[in-house]
């Protein structure tokens, strides 16, 4: 008798077998083209939970797993840098936001990211001709956009304390352009309000500043209301997002309370500053 017709569970097994390594075959490559982009997320999702934690040294080691195994790990390197910037480490983030505008150069979030990097450093002349090129390069994509652009501009300007008629000119267009956030129109106010108190137009300047303060503490206000979130940590994060604008704000107007000589009103700012978690100074923008 033939020992494969008396052994009907080997021949199930060998069947079996056959199976695996012709799938193996067939699917293989598409397994290892996709395990690796999974790992990666899965390293992610770990780096923003513990990002959410407060652990940013275990969220940046994540994400340092999770860009090797990506292929194309132009949004880790991203959100690394982000990581990085809040620790003030600019020069290591300024290297992650170079290697993802390589990898994806028409990447305009990256190269907000860049600029931001460039002025914690101080250097704001590298700063500007960056937004320069990116409101050549964007001027397209939308009022929305390019009113941000403009306002980035326009602010670069004001930090490296350069050209502010052309800043001003660029800060009043974004305005134009008007915005659907609140948010968004106040940092123009900000900004506006900033470049007119280094231009020594002081009631232009306050009102401005004013304006801008009203509007975000309305927002943090409203924010701290809310009942329902999805992730308390997330809501946080918001929350301290707004602070931070805020505190800026309250800084801007601060220096010019004391150029104006109204000292009391310039304590009264900074008060405010270190109320909302924050130390004044140059580094606060």
């Amino acid at each position: 008798m033939n020992d494969d017709l008396a052994n009907p569970k080997r021949n199930r097994r060998n069947a079996r077998l056959a199976i695996l390594i012709l799938t193996l075959i067939v699917l293989g490559p598409v397994f290892w083209r996709w395990w690796p982009k999974e790992v990666s997320r899965w390293y992610v999702a770990l780096a923003t939970e513990r990002q959410l934690d407060g652990d940013l040294p275990g969220a940046e080691q994540a994400l340092t797993i999770a860009a090797r195994w990506d292929d194309d790990p132009a949004s880790v390197l991203l959100q690394r840098g982000d990581l990085l910037v809040d620790q003030g480490r600019y020069e290591e983030a300024l290297e992650d936001y170079a290697d993802a505008l390589q990898l994806n150069p028409d990447d305009l979030m990256a190269r907000f990211k860049q600029t931001v990097a460039l002025q914690h450093l101080g250097r704001h002349a590298e700063a500007i001709e960056e937004w320069l090129e990116i409101k050549t390069s964007w001027q397209d994509r939308g009022q929305e956009v390019f009113a941000s652009v403009l306002n980035g501009l326009a602010y670069a300007r004001a930090l490296g304390n350069s050209d502010l008629e052309s800043a001003l000119d660029e800060v009043n267009r974004a305005l134009q352009f008007g915005s659907r956030r609140t948010e968004s129109r106040a940092a123009k106010l900000d900004t506006r309000g900033y470049i007119h108190f280094l231009r020594g137009d002081y009631p232009a300047a306050r009102q401005d500043l004013d304006r801008a303060i009203e509007l975000v503490e309305r927002v943090l206000t409203e924010a701290r209301g809310e009942k329902t979130y999805h992730d308390v940590r997330e809501h946080q994060r918001r929350l301290n997002r707004l602070k931070h604008h805020l505190a800026v704000m309250y800084y801007h107007r601060a220096l010019l309370f004391e150029s104006w000589e109204k000292l009391e009103l310039a304590d009264g700012d900074l008060r405010r500053v270190r109320d909302l978690g924050f130390e004044p100074g140059d580094h606060l923008f």
